[in-house]
């Protein structure tokens, strides 16, 4: 909302639609982080248990390492 039109956000008078927000997620949630096969051996696990604290630009995440912090 602003102050010309209580109706639409700044976003909704730009570009006439609603904006997305299907990649919200919780914070403090578990993610999992796929490790390259190039940074990976024959045995050794694709992804690592990661949490999630924040966003980082549009669409990108922000995780903690809960062993390492």
């Amino acid at each position: 909302m602003n102050s010309t039109n209580k109706e639409k956000t700044a976003y909704e008078q730009i570009f006439n639609r609603k904006p997305s927000i299907g990649h919200f997620r919780i914070f403090g949630s578990t993610a999992y982080v796929l490790i390259p096969d190039a940074k990976r051996s024959t045995w050794t696990a694709k992804g690592r248990k990661m949490m999630l604290i924040g966003y980082d630009g549009t669409r990108s995440y922000r995780l903690m390492d809960e062993e390492t912090k």
